[in-house]
């Protein structure tokens, strides 16, 4: 019996959803849960990081509004805000600045914000999230 792992747990996946699924996204998602990560605006790194954390257990949300931004991925019960960010993030002062004031507002909320390379998550997205699962699970 296959299950999804994101938002649905409960769905069994029909094998051709299984299949698709897998190949795809490498993840096992039921149709509904595909069709909700195509229609966010997450980059690739993000959705990926946040499939591996579901894998896990991690009630992670991808695409949360906080109040002031959206976040990249979202562990409410944790107060953990996870930010997976492209080369801009630190090139462009605007940016910087903008990030800044996220990172402001939500230690202002006592919500701890992380963030991380899309580079890194690249070539590392396994130990990433290895080190977010440990992070969380021991707070």
């Amino acid at each position: 019996m296959k299950k999804c792992i994101a938002v649905c747990t409960a769905i069994v996946i029909d094998e051709k959803v299984y299949t698709y699924s897998t190949t795809n996204y490498d993840f096992e998602l039921c149709y509904t849960c595909q069709s909700s990560i195509n229609l966010n605006n997450s980059t690739e790194e993000a959705t990926r990081l946040y499939l591996s954390l579901k894998r896990r257990g991690v009630p992670a949300e991808l695409e949360k509004y906080d109040g002031y931004k959206t976040i990249d991925i979202a562990v409410v019960d944790a107060r953990v805000n996870i930010e997976v960010d492209g080369h801009q993030h630190v090139s462009n002062p605007k940016q910087a600045l903008s990030d800044l004031k996220r990172t402001y507002f939500s230690l202002q909320k006592r919500v701890s914000h992380f963030k991380n390379s899309k580079r890194f998550n690249q070539r590392k997205p396994g130990r990433n999230c290895r080190l977010y699962y440990h992070l969380l699970i021991t707070e």
